[in-house]
């Protein structure tokens, strides 16, 4: 049971780090 939980929370924390990321890096998008 914790262990999907925690697999969520490690995707979603994957996700924001990459978004935070193409963000920073993305200045001509």
């Amino acid at each position: 049971m914790g262990f999907s939980l925690v697999a969520g929370m490690v995707l979603v924390f994957l996700l924001l780090g990459y978004l935070i990321y193409a963000l920073l890096h993305a200045e001509k998008f």
